[in-house]
């Protein structure tokens, strides 16, 4: 008997690098509003790090709610990553320095 795929209940939210900017456009239209004034906007844009350049993509008004909670996720992950990889380190130190003592301890420095 084949088995039922199981649907997803939402979309999946991952996480996203990056951070959220507000900017406004100006069109370059010789009389529009914006030349004289703050210009179109504010729109939102993502900007991401691609091969060491920065890299801005637009963002819906409708989507940058998902987006920014996206952001925020990838942000706590690595906030994460970050303090597992320092208790690690402090856990490495803390070991070569009982090694230390143990090596001092069995071969003392007269023999």
């Amino acid at each position: 008997m084949p088995r039922k795929k199981v649907k997803e209940k939402g979309p999946k939210i991952g996480p996203l690098s990056g951070y959220l900017r507000s900017q406004y456009i100006k069109c370059g239209r010789a009389n529009c509003h914006c030349r004289a004034d703050v210009g179109h906007g504010p729109y939102s844009y993502r900007i991401v790090r691609v091969s060491g350049q920065r890299r801005k993509q637009y963002v819906r008004k409708a989507d940058l709610s998902t987006v920014r909670a996206r952001i925020d996720a990838q942000r706590r992950q690595s906030a994460a990553v970050r303090q597992m990889n320092q208790e690690a380190l402090d856990d490495w130190r803390e070991l070569k320095a009982q090694l230390r003592q143990l090596d001092q301890l069995l071969n003392p420095a007269g023999r």
